[in-house]
């Protein structure tokens, strides 16, 4: 089960752990729909950029980078409950180190690649700015959207008592995580069609912008995961009933 009670019924503890689960579900989340709403503001409006990366460098780029930082901070945060020793450890070294790639990230930025609607600029090329460190970025990115899968599938599922596969939201879990495979599977094969390649074959698929289409598919099925193991549906219920019960209430004549 996902429920996680503490001794003597003191719920506080399982109460911060929820609420951290949210906030990394929340960063994530912030990050796809902050990207898509500069379709409609600003230099970038009506233009879909590369990949969610080259956002750093709209005027948004500050947003980017603080969202990232606390997504990376968060799971840096995050301690793993898990009873067995075994899985509390391995769950930490994950979450871990996902959060120091979320870092890395965050400070080391994509090469803009000369974009028309770019709100920052570099006085210097990208290589002598950052030179070897920002070959870090592309890799980082990728392997911090793998670990996220890998913990949706091995771990969600899992209870935090017995260490057994008993979840109701079992397979939501790891529907997340096949989402995030595939989304990173389909963007190694055009990886590597584009760098070994020179693009003979899947070039075409720049045109529908895959690699930002991609990325937003993979976060978007991690802070699904991370919300409902945070029990986030639950919570947006409470909120709409109350909100009913109050307008309700107003309509009742005393």
């Amino acid at each position: 089960m996902d429920q996680i009670t503490f001794p003597n019924n003191d719920n506080s503890g399982a109460q911060a752990y929820a609420r951290i689960r949210k906030a990394i579900g929340l960063c994530g989340a912030a990050i796809p729909f902050l990207c898509l709403s500069l379709l409609l503001t600003c230099k970038c409006r009506g233009k879909v950029l590369p990949s969610i990366s080259h956002y750093y460098y709209t005027i948004a780029g500050d947003a980017f980078v603080g969202i990232l930082f606390a997504l990376g901070l968060f799971l840096i945060l995050y301690k793993s409950v898990f009873k067995k020793q075994h899985l509390r450890r391995q769950e930490n070294i994950l979450t871990n180190a996902s959060g120091v790639l979320a870092l890395i990230v965050a400070f080391i930025p994509t090469n803009p690649e000369n974009g028309d609607c770019y709100h920052i600029q570099f006085t210097k090329s990208y290589s002598e700015i950052f030179g070897a460190m920002g070959s870090l970025h592309l890799p980082s990115a990728g392997i911090m959207l793998l670990v996220f899968g890998i913990i949706a599938w091995r771990y969600f599922p899992l209870n935090w008592e017995t260490g057994i596969v008993d979840s109701p939201n079992k397979n939501i879990y790891r529907a997340c995580a096949k989402i995030i495979f595939g989304a990173l599977a389909i963007l190694v094969v055009y990886f590597t069609d584009k760098v070994y390649l020179d693009g003979r074959y899947l070039s075409w698929l720049e045109k529908i912008r895959i690699v930002f289409l991609m990325e937003c598919v993979a976060v978007f099925a991690f802070s699904v995961s991370w919300l409902k193991k945070g029990k986030m549906a639950t919570v947006v219920k409470e909120v709409v009933h109350k909100v009913k019960n109050r307008l309700t209430s107003k309509k009742t004549p005393s």
